[in-house]
């Protein structure tokens, strides 16, 4: 049933309670309301306001029986206001919310306020939340004489607060916000009511004191007048103002940033006859908002921006061509900068990149950001203005080049300075990569972020210390490599690897073993030598699956040479990167590939470099003892090259030596090479340990090493890398 028009509801018969006459009610009107407090029953025009309050208000006396109840709470029960009024609440209400309602009810009645949530089926298929709060009534000696109920569907509010504090500014603000500051004005500016937060605030003992006062009683000049004519706008336009207030209590104990929504106040005719205000106090959010801020857009160790601020500085710049007519993006990396976190500890290494971003932020003031990008990388943003002879050009002129490269090499000399953390001195100097782009450059924050750090590693290969601008030929190359690399893997899923055998010949001329050296078949560039691709393997972490496809593919060669008389007791040596020996694996795998092909292990010998030998010595010894209990053969490859340490002869368990090529090369015209491989040979015979000697390619210089007392010889006077059927038949060994 549709509710019936207030005013033309029809007397209640003699059957129905009397009801309270309409002056009788307003005659209960409350001047001042106070957050979970009480009502005290003296202002007339307090009803005006709650009949036109949005939500359900209700008034009952001490027998429960509605003194007053606006259209919308009329409305929700499914009856009209004329209907209600006078009749007791349990005989509106069903009996099961009748029965939750009376305990909350009590508890007002004995002066309390009390806030609940009820959940009601409106039949309309959705189920609804009320909030609903019943608020003491006290008449002037202090007795509570009733209860005012105020209901808030806040359905729409669990769904979106904020559509709900825009829809429902005047409602949600007084009701929901209790605990902030509320309070209302007329008019003419002059507080006519607030609630306890707001008095005791501003040092009130009672509601009472704030009658008449204007917001220059209260507040500092400029904030008061700032309120006067956000009051005036809400009076004139009817629409909300919001503003961000700094506040302090009359104290000065507390003092706060308050977020406060001015909303119009409305009679019962709809006319706007003053204004409602909250304020509700934002210190903690505003706090957490700035540290957020500064979180997601600062470095927590340098205080720097960091990458994500620095990625939206550059975002801008790219397209601020009416202010930036050129750029350049400056990456900065320290050189050997791990070398201090694992020598001196990780609160050294954070030390320097402090001292480091403070010295950056120092130098370099006109930069447009200068920001700490992670780990120990820096980047600097330079912005050439647009000026009247520039305005027409499109890239970057030579003359701002000179200028970035000018900044540049006053880093260098600056970072490269050293660095005092406590007693100790730190150096780091660095590498610095440099991309430009024009003011309305095409290309994007990563494209350029890229270009900067491909420069950047150019940079340190030409030797580190130094900086280096972008050069497309670096792109280029980079893209090849990246085709190589995604050609090798998928040349080790298909197959494409080869191993070609080159032999190793004992001072008899008879062969007594190989080398394995592995061969890529490439799909376009045919056959290619380890030098065109092992180093990317290496760098891209292929050298694992490589190394043991070369691995498991010679030790089925040793196993199928060891069922021939011919062949049973030749050796094949096979090379081992230091990545690939520092796997944690590598010791297994090894076995496995011994297990599975049935070679003996005795006749597989594994080249090393030196260069393993600088990552943790102890586990490299206690690997290569595990092998050679095996019966495996352990030979150091190049030897003479590196930083070769009779100390490393002294501990590692090695029973070879090689020596590289290049010594063997000159060994007849230069008397250093000379010197150097008599020593090794010499060195060799004192620890008893085999010496073959690489890159033979004459009969001279087989006839010298021999005369030195080399034994075995490896090269091209006697064979070169082939196919382990050639190998066979050009040594005569496929018999």
């Amino acid at each position: 049933m549709r509710e019936k028009n207030e005013a033309s509801a029809s007397t209640p018969s003699s059957s129905e309670p009397a009801r309270a006459p309409k002056e009788d009610a307003r005659a209960f009107a409350p001047s001042e309301v106070l957050p979970y407090g009480d009502v005290a029953s003296s202002e007339p025009d307090w009803i005006a306001l709650l009949a036109h309050l949005p939500g359900g208000v209700s008034r009952f006396d001490r027998e429960l029986r509605f003194l007053f109840i606006n259209a919308e709470q009329a409305h929700w029960y499914g009856r009209s206001v004329s209907d209600i009024t006078g009749r007791k609440l349990s005989e509106v209400v069903p009996a099961e919310r009748y029965a939750r309602a009376l305990s909350f009810l009590k508890k007002a009645l004995h002066g309390k306020t009390v806030v609940y949530e009820n959940r009601v089926d409106r039949g309309d298929g959705d189920l609804h939340i009320r909030q609903i709060t019943f608020i003491p009534e006290r008449n002037a000696e202090g007795a509570v004489v009733g209860t005012i109920s105020f209901v808030i569907d806040i359905t729409e509010s669990r769904r979106a607060e904020s559509a709900l504090v825009q829809s429902q500014t005047q409602l949600l603000s007084l009701f929901q916000a209790l605990p902030d500051l509320v309070f209302t004005k007329d008019s003419q500016g002059r507080f006519i009511a607030a609630n306890a937060m707001f008095t005791r605030f501003f040092g009130m003992e009672t509601g009472e004191a704030i009658f008449g006062q204007r917001s220059a009683d209260l507040l500092p000049a400029d904030i008061s007048a700032r309120w006067e004519r956000q009051d005036s706008m809400v009076l004139l336009t009817g629409n909300p103002q919001r503003s961000e207030e700094r506040l302090s209590d009359a104290a000065g104990r507390h003092v706060g940033i308050f977020d406060v929504i001015k909303s119009p106040l409305r009679d019962a005719a709809g006319r706007i006859v003053g204004v409602l205000g909250v304020a509700r106090d934002v210190s903690a959010r505003c706090q957490a908002e700035s540290e957020v801020e500064r979180l997601a857009y600062y470095d927590t160790l340098t205080d720097l921006p960091n990458r994500r601020l620095f990625t939206k500085t550059l975002r801008e710049s790219l397209t601020a061509a009416a202010r930036c007519r050129a750029g350049a993006v400056l990456l900065i990396d320290l050189d050997h900068f791990k070398t201090i976190n694992d020598t001196l500890g990780h609160d050294a290494g954070d030390r320097l990149l402090q001292l480091v971003g403070a010295r950056l932020a120092d130098t370099m003031p006109a930069a447009r950001i200068v920001a700490r990008f992670g780990g120990d990388d820096f980047a600097v943003l330079l912005e050439e203005p647009v000026t009247q002879a520039s305005e027409s050009d499109e890239l970057p002129s030579d003359a701002w080049r000179d200028a970035v490269c000018i900044v540049a090499q006053g880093l260098l000399e600056i970072l490269q300075r050293p660095y005092r953390a406590g007693e100790r001195h730190h150096f780091s100097p660095p590498s610095i990569g440099i991309a430009m782009y024009g003011g309305a450059s095409a290309l994007s924050v990563d494209e350029l972020l890229k270009r900067a750090e491909l420069a950047m590693y150019e940079a340190k290969a030409r030797g580190r210390n130094g900086f280096c601008l972008f050069d497309p030929a670096m792109e280029a190359a980079l893209a090849k490599r990246a085709a190589l690399e995604s050609a090798l893997r998928a040349g080790i899923a298909k197959g494409e690897l080869r191993l070609h055998y080159q032999a190793i010949v004992n001072v008899d001329g008879n062969v007594s073993g190989a080398e394995a050296l592995v061969r890529w078949k490439h799909p376009a560039h045919g056959l290619m030598a380890p030098c065109e691709f092992i180093g990317l393997a290496e760098d891209s972490g292929l050298i694992i699956p490589v190394g043991e496809w070369v691995l498991r593919s010679a030790c089925g060669q040793l196993a199928g040479w060891s069922a021939r008389t011919a062949t049973q007791a030749l050796t094949i040596a096979v090379n081992v990167s230091a990545r690939q020996f520092r796997h944690p694996d590598f010791v297994a795998m090894v076995r496995s590939a011994l297990d599975e092909t049935g070679a003996d292990a005795t006749l597989l010998k594994l080249e090393l470099t030196e260069s393993l030998l600088f990552h943790d010595t102890a586990d490299v010894v206690s690997k290569m003892e595990s092998l050679r209990a095996l019966g495996i053969r352990m030979s150091l490859d190049d030897f003479g090259t590196g930083y070769s340490s009779l100390t490393y002869l002294k501990r590692l368990p090695i029973d070879q030596l090689k020596i590289d090529r290049s010594f063997v090369a000159d060994v007849l015209s230069d008397p250093t090479d000379a010197v150097i491989v008599r020593a090794v040979l010499s060195l060799a015979a004192s620890l008893e340990l085999d010496v073959v000697a690489e890159g033979v390619e004459t009969l001279e210089q087989v006839q010298w090493l021999r005369e030195e007392g080399c034994r075995l010889f490896q090269g091209f006077y006697f064979s070169r890398p082939k196919p382990v059927g050639e190998l066979e038949k050009e040594m005569g060994l496929s018999i």
